[in-house]
């Protein structure tokens, strides 16, 4: 069953969403059109009923209304029609009434802001306007008449024998979805992206930076797995951002910032210019993103508007050597616009989650005793002349090895000398470790321990 919040903007849609799930998953702000893409979750009632939930952006015009998707109707179940009662029923409600009047789909009117003294005042003239549908009255913000609200939606869903059961097989397959986060700056085409991923708009997309807020989430099946593409706000330096003393757009930044410990993989997408290098906004993002040690795909966008003039392979060649990046970071080439490259991303995708994995410690050990016989060891500390005789030299000795995390790939070394392994030793390390076991661009982190 799917039941969509809408509303004119403002009037508690997001809060109510929010406190229906039970997080902060929408961004509220007491300013009009905050919510400009439709955010989906998965609401459960009870241990036997669940249904999914829309959170739509406020709609208040003609024109807003003639740009409903046909599929959507479709899909909704019930509308769950979000009405301020603290506020006279403006004409904006009432194309909102016209409008769900002519869908032929139920309707449940919430009377929001019902703790606001005003609410009393308005009521009956509310009544009077809603009159036909069905209504509730509550607060969002405060979780007054929740337990109502849940009560029948549950009547509902079982009236209309739409109770999924969730069984084992189907948790599992929400839980192992592999969660892919687009990152990038405003207007390079994240919400394009996710919108010929997932196959239908699921993020507007217009010329003007920071279209995108909340974080939208697709669930998309390829390759034979379950994903999660998670379109993200666009991320400006921060003197920008906070010149515009936007408090919006400062949130979002940091919540996305937040949400990428959640990421399997992150793609930073990158807008394709004829030099083959990486605005100083986007170094930045992809040394963040090493820093916490997320896996991360450079995907260059537009490739259309310089693919007659430059050749893929020089391309990348010169984007790695001008941020001083190895030959096993992936770079894929990408049109959001036409599609060109969007199956080999997703290929490129599944074979990078996938290279994630638990290998065994006899695995390690074998290898570890390889790398060491074939290298002469490193002295850490030169034999001393003394009295009757000399001191030995000392070398380093790796004694034993083992994984303790698949996220990030995190491997402990036991030595003789932690302290003493130097930096060139533990980048090799972590390249053959790259090489020999295939991780590509994983991250990789290598701890050192006293061997007793």
């Amino acid at each position: 069953m799917i039941v969509a919040l809408l509303g004119r903007p403002n009037v508690g849609k997001s809060s109510l969403f929010n406190r229906l799930i039970g997080r902060r998953r929408a961004l509220v702000w007491d300013q009009e059109g905050v919510t400009r893409d439709r955010l989906v979750e998965t609401l459960n009632l009870s241990d036997t009923e669940s249904m999914e939930l829309w959170d739509l952006a406020g709609y208040q015009t003609e024109a807003d209304f003639k740009k409903f998707p046909q599929a959507w109707t479709k899909k909704i179940n019930l509308y769950l029609w979000i009405v301020d009662g603290s506020e006279a029923f403006s004409a904006r409600d009432e194309l909102i009434r016209d409008f769900l009047r002519k869908q032929e789909k139920p309707v449940l009117v919430w009377l929001n802001k019902s703790d606001k003294r005003e609410f009393n005042e308005e009521i009956s003239q509310h009544l009077a306007k809603i009159s036909g549908f069905e209504w509730l009255e509550g607060a969002a913000e405060t979780g007054r008449g929740l337990g109502e609200l849940k009560d029948n939606l549950i009547q509902r869903i079982r009236r209309e024998g739409k109770t999924p059961k969730k069984t084992k097989a189907s948790a599992d397959t929400t839980d192992s979805a592999n969660r892919v986060f687009i990152l990038g700056r405003p207007n390079v085409g994240k919400s394009s992206l996710i919108n010929r991923l997932s196959g239908q708009r699921v993020s507007e997309v217009a010329d003007q930076p920071g279209t995108t807020r909340d974080s939208v989430e697709q669930r998309i099946r390829f390759e034979g797995q379950n994903w999660v593409f998670v379109d993200t706000a666009g991320i400006r330096k921060k003197p920008k951002i906070y010149k515009t003393e936007d408090p919006l757009e400062i949130f979002s930044s940091q919540l996305v910032l937040k949400q990428m410990n959640r990421a399997d993989l992150v793609l930073l997408l990158v807008e394709a210019h004829t030099a083959a290098r990486l605005s100083t906004q986007d170094r930045k993002l992809f040394q963040l993103l090493q820093k916490a040690s997320r896996p991360t795909l450079i995907v260059v966008n537009k490739w259309d508007l310089i693919r007659d003039t430059r050749n893929a392979k020089a391309y990348r060649r010169e984007l790695l050597d001008s941020m001083g990046l190895s030959d096993h970071y992936r770079v894929v080439f990408v049109s959001a616009r036409t599609g060109f490259g969007i199956k080999n991303l997703e290929r490129v995708c599944r074979a990078l989650v996938e290279s994630r994995r638990r290998i065994t410690t006899p695995e390690l050990n074998r290898w570890l005793k390889n790398i060491q016989a074939k290298r002469s060891p490193r002295m850490i500390r030169k034999g001393m002349k003394k009295t009757g005789g000399k001191t030995q030299n000392r070398y380093l000795r790796f004694n034993y090895m083992l994984q303790t995390s698949e996220r990030p790939m995190r491997f402990q070394i036991f030595t003789n000398a932690p302290s003493a392994v130097p930096k060139d030793e533990k980048k090799y390390l972590e390249n053959r470790l790259r090489e020999d076991f295939d991780l590509g661009p994983l991250p990789i982190q290598l701890l050192f321990r006293a061997k007793n």
